[in-house]
């Protein structure tokens, strides 16, 4: 059997009997390396998977970027303007 200290709120030295089947077991854990031997063939599958995308062409990519960056500059400006609105009531109000 195994013992441990009692949990309460005033110290004690009295042990209490608990059974060995209620006593947790260690879960045996696999080694470092687990995985390693196994990263090959998903490797492989990536690579495979990567042929398989179709991948914008230059036109498609710069207009692509042109829009969002048009849309982070108009984001940019209507959030700067509320700021400036806000800065501005709050000013009057205090």
């Amino acid at each position: 059997m195994a013992r441990i200290s009692k949990p309460t709120s005033q110290p004690t030295d009295q042990p209490f009997d608990i059974p060995d089947d209620d006593v947790a077991t260690p879960v045996p854990v696999r080694g470092g390396t687990a995985g390693v031997d196994s990263s090959g063939p998903f490797l492989k599958q990536v690579r495979d998977e990567l042929r398989r995308v179709t991948w914008p062409d230059r036109d498609h990519l710069t207009q692509a970027t042109i829009v969002v960056l048009i849309v982070v500059v108009v984001s940019a400006a209507y959030l700067a303007s509320l700021d400036a609105l806000f800065n501005e009531l709050i000013g009057w109000i205090l």
